[in-house]
Order: C-alpha cells, then structure tokens, then sequence
C-alpha cells in the first residue's frame, strides 16, 4: 500500500458513496460516462493525516471513468464489478464497469484497445476470497459499525488493492461516508488484458 493511504483501523471520510445515475457520455465513446469524480482530501478522522486521491462513484448501467494520470483512484462499491485502467487517445483512464449491464456496451468498446492499451483490471470483490476472509470481516463487527462495502484502488503506479470498510453510526446517527477500514488485501495480481477486453 503506498505511504499515507489507508492502514486497517483507520476512520475515514471517502466522500460521496451513495449511486450516481447514469447520463450523457459528454463526448466519450458510447457505454462510458464521467459523472461525479472528484479530487478528495480525504479525511482521516483518526488522525490529522490527509490522504489524496480521486474519488470514482459506481454509475448503475454504466461504465464510469476519470482522466487518471498519476492518480490514486479508489472507486465503489463493488460486489461483481469491474475496475480498470486503460489508454484512450494517449491519456490514461479508469474505469468502474458497472455489471452485468454495462458489460456488453464495455466489451463493444474495448474490442477497439489493444492489449496494449489494457494498463491493470482486477475484480475488488473476488480477492475476498480464501482463507475465510470474508466471514472474518464480518465478524469484525465493532459497536459503531454499519454498512460492510467493498471498494477498489488502482494507485498512480498501477498496484491493485481491495478495501473493506464499514460505514459509522456516530451519536446515534448514520454516517454513509464514514468508513472504519476493516481490511487492506496485499496488491493484486492484474487479469489478463484480453479477459478484460472481453468479459464474461
């Protein structure tokens, strides 16, 4: 994990959680939008510490992208989708494939990449697996702890990390984007580019 991200047991703000709803392309190729990216501070509320990166919301029916050149871009939730890095028109991209209705539309795009163009892709949710991990998480449960929600980074170097994190009840009140991290995976071997140009 690179210096000043996350450490498990960190409280942090990620910001904007909540589904964003599909539009306009705004000039992408079709099956791609740009809706609510944004540069965060982010906040850890257990410490004065500030952790930069680029905050990517999941678009239902979509795949959401952000221009991501040298940027930590941490996306989510997952359950089954997507996240990957890629070039288009000589600048870097990543993306939050929305499945399984945006895998189609994806495919259809990236049949026009070449292997090449594929930087890292990964699926956050799967590298819960093994090891019972996922029943340990859950069973981390702490008084405070809501919401258990996957999440997905792709560093400004390309490494692949899975997050989980549960949303905090604060004095008795719900906060969506306040997040106890509950689990950092070790980095994740990337898919292959052609899975990832083609997925199933």
């Amino acid at each position: 994990m690179p210096q000043n991200l996350f450490v498990v047991g960190d409280v942090v703000d990620l910001g904007d959680v909540l589904e964003k709803r599909g539009g306009a392309g705004g000039g992408l190729p079709p099956g791609l939008v740009s809706i609510g990216a944004q540069a965060r501070s982010v906040v850890r509320v257990s410490s004065p510490a500030r952790t930069q990166l680029t905050w990517l919301p999941y678009v239902p029916g979509y795949t959401n992208v952000v221009k991501s050149n040298g940027l930590n871009v941490l996306s989510g939730p997952f359950t089954g989708c997507y996240m990957i890095k890629f070039m288009l028109r000589g600048e870097a991209y990543t993306g939050h494939v929305a499945t399984p209705e945006a895998k189609t539309s994806w495919n259809q795009f990236a049949q026009g990449l070449t292997n090449n163009d594929i930087v890292r892709g990964f699926k956050p949710a799967n590298h819960l697996m093994g090891a019972n991990t996922t029943p340990v998480i859950s069973n981390d449960r702490r008084n405070g702890d809501s919401a258990l929600r996957i999440f997905g980074l792709i560093t400004s170097t390309s490494e692949l990390y899975t997050i989980v994190g549960f949303s905090q009840i604060m004095n008795g009140i719900q906060m969506p984007t306040v997040h106890r991290i509950a689990y950092i995976s070790q980095k994740v071997a990337p898919l292959a580019p052609p899975q990832l140009r083609n997925l199933v």
